[in-house]
Protein backbone atom coordinates (compact mmCIF):
# COMPACT_ATOMS: atom_id res chain seq x y z
CA UNK A 1 0.00 0.00 0.00
CA UNK A 2 1.07 3.56 -0.56
CA UNK A 3 2.59 4.93 2.64
CA UNK A 4 3.26 8.43 1.31
CA UNK A 5 3.45 10.52 -1.81
CA UNK A 6 4.69 13.99 -2.82
CA UNK A 7 7.29 14.38 -0.11
CA UNK A 8 8.59 17.95 -0.26
CA UNK A 9 11.08 20.04 1.70
CA UNK A 10 11.90 23.75 1.77
CA UNK A 11 14.13 26.12 3.70
CA UNK A 12 12.59 29.17 5.33
CA UNK A 13 14.39 32.40 4.41
CA UNK A 14 13.02 35.84 5.39
CA UNK A 15 9.73 34.15 6.31
CA UNK A 16 9.40 32.64 2.84
CA UNK A 17 9.54 28.95 1.95
CA UNK A 18 12.08 28.20 -0.78
CA UNK A 19 11.35 24.69 -2.15
CA UNK A 20 14.48 22.58 -2.49
CA UNK A 21 13.48 21.55 -6.03
CA UNK A 22 13.93 25.19 -7.13
CA UNK A 23 17.58 25.28 -6.02
CA UNK A 24 20.60 24.38 -8.17
CA UNK A 25 21.84 20.91 -7.29
CA UNK A 26 24.06 17.98 -8.06
CA UNK A 27 22.93 14.36 -7.73
CA UNK A 28 24.85 11.28 -6.62
CA UNK A 29 23.35 7.85 -7.29
CA UNK A 30 24.87 4.89 -5.48
CA UNK A 31 23.67 1.30 -5.05
CA UNK A 32 22.53 2.14 -1.53
CA UNK A 33 21.28 5.73 -1.84
CA UNK A 34 20.24 8.76 -3.84
CA UNK A 35 21.79 12.05 -2.70
CA UNK A 36 20.84 15.56 -3.76
CA UNK A 37 23.27 18.36 -2.88
CA UNK A 38 21.49 21.73 -3.00
CA UNK A 39 23.40 24.99 -3.32
CA UNK A 40 22.16 28.09 -1.49
CA UNK A 41 23.70 31.46 -0.70
CA UNK A 42 24.01 30.28 2.91
CA UNK A 43 25.90 27.08 2.07
CA UNK A 44 24.98 23.62 0.85
CA UNK A 45 22.19 21.33 2.04
CA UNK A 46 22.46 17.57 1.53
CA UNK A 47 19.41 15.31 1.22
CA UNK A 48 20.28 11.60 1.21
CA UNK A 49 17.56 8.96 0.80
CA UNK A 50 18.19 5.30 1.59
CA UNK A 51 15.98 2.34 2.54
CA UNK A 52 16.52 -0.28 5.20
CA UNK A 53 17.50 -3.74 3.98
CA UNK A 54 15.72 -5.47 6.87
CA UNK A 55 13.08 -3.08 8.23
CA UNK A 56 9.90 -1.71 6.65
CA UNK A 57 11.16 1.82 6.21
CA UNK A 58 13.32 4.49 4.64
CA UNK A 59 15.48 7.31 6.02
CA UNK A 60 15.72 10.78 4.51
CA UNK A 61 18.86 12.38 5.93
CA UNK A 62 19.28 16.16 5.82
CA UNK A 63 22.60 17.83 6.59
CA UNK A 64 23.32 21.56 6.34
CA UNK A 65 26.76 23.07 5.87
CA UNK A 66 25.62 26.49 7.02
CA UNK A 67 27.27 29.04 9.29
CA UNK A 68 24.00 29.72 11.11
CA UNK A 69 20.83 27.77 12.01
CA UNK A 70 18.40 27.03 9.19
CA UNK A 71 14.70 26.20 9.36
CA UNK A 72 13.60 23.21 7.31
CA UNK A 73 9.96 22.76 6.31
CA UNK A 74 9.01 19.16 5.50
CA UNK A 75 5.60 18.05 4.22
CA UNK A 76 4.10 14.91 2.74
CA UNK A 77 0.71 13.34 2.20
CA UNK A 78 -0.71 9.88 2.65
CA UNK A 79 -3.83 8.22 1.29
CA UNK A 80 -2.83 4.67 2.34
CA UNK A 81 -4.06 3.42 -1.01
CA UNK A 82 -4.09 -0.37 -1.24
CA UNK A 83 -2.37 -1.88 -4.25
CA UNK A 84 -4.36 -2.85 -7.34
CA UNK A 85 -6.83 -4.48 -7.84
CA UNK A 86 -8.45 -2.92 -4.77
CA UNK A 87 -10.49 0.26 -5.14
CA UNK A 88 -9.05 3.65 -4.32
CA UNK A 89 -10.64 3.92 -0.87
CA UNK A 90 -10.77 0.22 -0.01
CA UNK A 91 -9.09 0.70 3.37
CA UNK A 92 -11.61 3.38 4.39
CA UNK A 93 -10.95 6.32 6.68
CA UNK A 94 -7.43 7.22 7.80
CA UNK A 95 -6.87 7.67 11.54
CA UNK A 96 -3.93 9.88 12.48
CA UNK A 97 -2.28 11.90 15.24
CA UNK A 98 1.07 13.32 16.37
CA UNK A 99 3.15 11.57 19.04
CA UNK A 100 5.07 14.09 21.17
CA UNK A 101 7.28 11.40 22.68
CA UNK A 102 8.41 9.91 19.35
CA UNK A 103 8.25 13.20 17.37
CA UNK A 104 6.24 11.24 14.82
CA UNK A 105 2.89 11.07 13.09
CA UNK A 106 0.90 7.84 13.43
CA UNK A 107 -1.44 6.78 10.62
CA UNK A 108 -3.58 3.67 10.38
CA UNK A 109 -6.64 2.20 8.75
CA UNK A 110 -9.71 1.09 10.70
CA UNK A 111 -8.40 -2.44 11.23
CA UNK A 112 -5.04 -1.21 12.54
CA UNK A 113 -3.19 -3.72 10.35
CA UNK A 114 -2.03 -1.04 7.92
CA UNK A 115 0.13 1.21 10.10
CA UNK A 116 2.56 4.05 9.33
CA UNK A 117 4.94 6.24 11.31
CA UNK A 118 6.56 9.38 9.90
CA UNK A 119 8.85 11.42 12.13
CA UNK A 120 12.32 12.62 12.98
CA UNK A 121 15.12 12.55 15.53
CA UNK A 122 14.56 16.26 16.27
CA UNK A 123 11.60 17.90 17.95
CA UNK A 124 9.67 20.05 15.47
CA UNK A 125 9.10 23.73 16.15
CA UNK A 126 5.61 23.46 14.70
CA UNK A 127 3.34 20.81 13.15
CA UNK A 128 0.09 20.71 11.20
CA UNK A 129 -1.93 17.76 9.92
CA UNK A 130 -5.39 17.25 8.51
CA UNK A 131 -7.56 16.43 5.53
CA UNK A 132 -5.84 19.00 3.36
CA UNK A 133 -5.19 19.37 -0.34
CA UNK A 134 -1.91 21.09 0.50
CA UNK A 135 -0.08 22.81 3.36
CA UNK A 136 1.85 26.02 2.72
CA UNK A 137 3.97 28.41 4.76
CA UNK A 138 2.29 31.82 4.97
CA UNK A 139 2.63 34.72 7.40
CA UNK A 140 5.15 32.83 9.52
CA UNK A 141 2.91 29.79 10.06
CA UNK A 142 1.41 26.73 8.39
CA UNK A 143 -1.81 27.09 6.47
CA UNK A 144 -3.80 24.12 5.21
CA UNK A 145 -6.19 24.00 2.26
CA UNK A 146 -9.16 21.72 2.95
CA UNK A 147 -10.15 18.87 0.62
CA UNK A 148 -12.77 16.12 0.45
CA UNK A 149 -10.21 13.63 -0.84
CA UNK A 150 -9.49 10.71 1.47
CA UNK A 151 -5.97 11.76 2.40
CA UNK A 152 -3.98 13.32 5.24
CA UNK A 153 -1.39 16.04 4.71
CA UNK A 154 1.39 16.21 7.30
CA UNK A 155 3.81 19.08 7.87
CA UNK A 156 6.57 19.87 10.36
CA UNK A 157 9.04 22.70 10.83
CA UNK A 158 12.52 21.92 12.17
CA UNK A 159 15.62 23.91 13.01
CA UNK A 160 18.99 22.55 11.98
CA UNK A 161 21.48 24.04 14.41
CA UNK A 162 24.72 23.38 16.27
CA UNK A 163 22.94 21.34 18.95
CA UNK A 164 21.89 18.69 16.41
CA UNK A 165 25.04 19.09 14.26
CA UNK A 166 22.91 20.73 11.56
CA UNK A 167 21.42 17.33 10.70
CA UNK A 168 17.96 15.77 10.65
CA UNK A 169 16.94 12.16 10.05
CA UNK A 170 13.36 11.89 8.79
CA UNK A 171 12.11 8.32 9.07
CA UNK A 172 9.18 6.75 7.22
CA UNK A 173 7.83 3.32 8.20
CA UNK A 174 4.82 1.48 6.77
CA UNK A 175 3.61 -2.08 7.26
CA UNK A 176 0.51 -4.23 6.94
CA UNK A 177 1.41 -6.19 10.08
CA UNK A 178 0.18 -3.76 12.72
CA UNK A 179 1.29 -1.18 15.26
CA UNK A 180 3.88 -3.20 17.18
CA UNK A 181 5.90 -4.07 14.08
CA UNK A 182 5.70 -0.47 12.86
CA UNK A 183 6.86 0.88 16.24
CA UNK A 184 9.73 -1.60 16.49
CA UNK A 185 10.98 -0.78 13.00
CA UNK A 186 10.58 2.97 13.54
CA UNK A 187 12.50 2.93 16.83
CA UNK A 188 15.32 0.96 15.23
CA UNK A 189 15.63 3.28 12.23
CA UNK A 190 15.47 6.46 14.29
CA UNK A 191 18.06 5.11 16.77
CA UNK A 192 20.54 3.56 14.34
CA UNK A 193 20.41 5.49 11.04
CA UNK A 194 24.13 4.98 10.46
CA UNK A 195 23.91 1.24 11.09
CA UNK A 196 20.96 0.99 8.68
CA UNK A 197 23.07 2.68 6.01
CA UNK A 198 26.17 0.55 6.69
CA UNK A 199 24.11 -2.67 6.51
CA UNK A 200 22.80 -1.71 3.09
CA UNK A 201 26.29 -0.77 1.85
CA UNK A 202 27.69 -4.09 3.10
CA UNK A 203 24.95 -5.98 1.27
CA UNK A 204 26.04 -4.57 -2.09
CA UNK A 205 29.75 -4.94 -1.36
CA UNK A 206 29.12 -8.62 -0.61
CA UNK A 207 27.02 -8.99 -3.75
CA UNK A 208 29.75 -7.59 -6.01
CA UNK A 209 32.47 -9.56 -4.23
CA UNK A 210 30.69 -12.91 -4.43
CA UNK A 211 28.88 -12.90 -7.78
CA UNK A 212 30.27 -13.11 -11.30
CA UNK A 213 31.82 -9.83 -12.42
CA UNK A 214 33.55 -9.03 -15.69
CA UNK A 215 36.80 -7.24 -16.47
CA UNK A 216 37.06 -6.32 -20.12
CA UNK A 217 38.84 -3.58 -22.12
CA UNK A 218 35.51 -1.70 -22.10
CA UNK A 219 35.44 0.13 -18.75
CA UNK A 220 31.89 1.39 -19.27
CA UNK A 221 30.64 -2.15 -19.84
CA UNK A 222 32.41 -3.31 -16.66
CA UNK A 223 30.67 -0.60 -14.65
CA UNK A 224 27.25 -1.18 -16.20
CA UNK A 225 27.54 -4.93 -15.56
CA UNK A 226 27.90 -4.20 -11.84
CA UNK A 227 24.91 -1.85 -11.97
CA UNK A 228 22.93 -4.66 -13.65
CA UNK A 229 23.72 -6.98 -10.72
CA UNK A 230 22.68 -4.30 -8.23
CA UNK A 231 19.51 -3.48 -10.17
CA UNK A 232 18.44 -7.11 -10.41
CA UNK A 233 19.08 -7.71 -6.72
CA UNK A 234 16.89 -4.71 -5.84
CA UNK A 235 13.85 -6.41 -7.38
CA UNK A 236 13.96 -9.26 -4.87
CA UNK A 237 11.56 -8.17 -2.14
CA UNK A 238 9.57 -9.55 0.76
CA UNK A 239 5.86 -8.82 1.10
CA UNK A 240 4.53 -9.70 4.57
CA UNK A 241 1.97 -12.46 4.34
CA UNK A 242 3.05 -13.47 0.83
CA UNK A 243 6.77 -14.23 0.88
CA UNK A 244 9.95 -13.22 -0.96
CA UNK A 245 10.42 -13.16 -4.73
CA UNK A 246 11.34 -10.98 -7.72
CA UNK A 247 9.12 -8.01 -8.47
CA UNK A 248 8.78 -7.00 -12.12
CA UNK A 249 9.59 -3.28 -11.90
CA UNK A 250 9.58 -0.01 -10.00
CA UNK A 251 7.90 3.09 -11.37
CA UNK A 252 5.00 5.46 -10.80
CA UNK A 253 1.31 4.58 -11.12
CA UNK A 254 -0.32 5.30 -14.44
CA UNK A 255 -3.67 5.41 -16.24
CA UNK A 256 -4.71 2.14 -17.88
CA UNK A 257 -5.78 1.54 -21.48
CA UNK A 258 -3.94 4.47 -23.05
CA UNK A 259 -5.17 6.95 -20.48
CA UNK A 260 -8.82 5.93 -20.65
CA UNK A 261 -9.02 4.91 -16.99
CA UNK A 262 -8.38 6.65 -13.69
CA UNK A 263 -4.93 6.17 -12.19
CA UNK A 264 -5.13 2.47 -11.44
CA UNK A 265 -3.02 2.00 -8.33
CA UNK A 266 -0.53 -0.24 -10.14
CA UNK A 267 2.86 1.37 -9.48
CA UNK A 268 5.18 0.42 -12.31
CA UNK A 269 4.85 -3.37 -12.22
CA UNK A 270 5.85 -3.56 -8.55
CA UNK A 271 4.12 -6.89 -8.18
CA UNK A 272 5.09 -10.50 -8.94
CA UNK A 273 5.00 -11.97 -12.44
CA UNK A 274 5.66 -15.62 -13.27
CA UNK A 275 7.41 -15.43 -16.62
CA UNK A 276 9.31 -12.22 -15.76
CA UNK A 277 10.78 -13.86 -12.67
CA UNK A 278 11.60 -17.05 -14.59
CA UNK A 279 13.57 -15.23 -17.28
CA UNK A 280 15.26 -13.26 -14.50
CA UNK A 281 16.21 -16.47 -12.72
CA UNK A 282 18.07 -17.75 -15.80
CA UNK A 283 20.24 -14.64 -15.58
CA UNK A 284 20.61 -14.79 -11.79
CA UNK A 285 21.67 -18.44 -12.03
CA UNK A 286 24.22 -17.24 -14.58
CA UNK A 287 25.87 -14.78 -12.21
CA UNK A 288 25.77 -17.21 -9.30
CA UNK A 289 23.05 -16.18 -6.83
CA UNK A 290 21.53 -19.65 -6.50
CA UNK A 291 19.91 -18.87 -3.14
CA UNK A 292 17.66 -16.21 -4.68
CA UNK A 293 16.64 -18.60 -7.47
CA UNK A 294 15.80 -21.26 -4.91
CA UNK A 295 13.62 -18.80 -2.96
CA UNK A 296 11.83 -17.83 -6.19
CA UNK A 297 11.09 -21.48 -7.03
CA UNK A 298 9.67 -22.00 -3.54
CA UNK A 299 7.49 -18.92 -4.08
CA UNK A 300 6.14 -20.41 -7.33
CA UNK A 301 5.38 -23.69 -5.58
CA UNK A 302 3.57 -21.91 -2.75
CA UNK A 303 1.10 -20.34 -5.20
CA UNK A 304 0.89 -23.14 -7.76
CA UNK A 305 -2.67 -23.69 -8.99
CA UNK A 306 -4.49 -26.98 -8.32
CA UNK A 307 -4.09 -27.73 -12.04
CA UNK A 308 -0.31 -27.33 -11.71
CA UNK A 309 -0.15 -23.94 -13.44
CA UNK A 310 2.33 -21.29 -12.34
CA UNK A 311 0.82 -17.86 -11.79
CA UNK A 312 0.92 -15.13 -14.38
CA UNK A 313 0.76 -12.35 -11.81
CA UNK A 314 0.42 -11.93 -8.07
CA UNK A 315 -0.17 -8.43 -6.72
CA UNK A 316 1.53 -7.38 -3.51
CA UNK A 317 -1.99 -7.00 -2.12
CA UNK A 318 -2.35 -10.78 -2.48
CA UNK A 319 -4.50 -11.31 -5.59
CA UNK A 320 -3.29 -14.06 -7.95
CA UNK A 321 -4.06 -14.80 -11.64
CA UNK A 322 -3.10 -17.79 -13.80
CA UNK A 323 -3.86 -16.35 -17.26
CA UNK A 324 -0.50 -16.87 -19.03
CA UNK A 325 0.41 -20.05 -20.88
CA UNK A 326 4.19 -19.64 -20.86
CA UNK A 327 4.77 -19.27 -17.10
CA UNK A 328 4.37 -23.02 -16.52
CA UNK A 329 6.77 -24.42 -19.17
CA UNK A 330 9.33 -21.75 -18.22
CA UNK A 331 9.05 -22.92 -14.61
CA UNK A 332 9.68 -26.52 -15.66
Amino acid sequence: FRVLRDHRAAIIVDNKAIPLETLPLTIEIRPESVTRIYKTKYGQLVEMIYPSLEKAGVIIHYEADFSEPVKLFVKTRSDMRWMWPYAENALGDIYYGFDEELNAYHLKDRSGDFYCLLGSDAKPLETLSGQYKDIKWKSNKFKGEKTKTNQVYLAALYELNKANDYTLNYVVVGTNTGKNDALNDYRYLITYPGKVYDTYVSHYIDLLNNMVTIESPDKEFNTLWKWALVGTDRFFAETPGLGSAFLAGYSTGDRGWNGGHKNNGRPGYAWYFGRDAEWTCFAVDGYGDFDLVKEQLKFFQKYQDMSGKIFHELSTSGVVHYDAADATPLYI
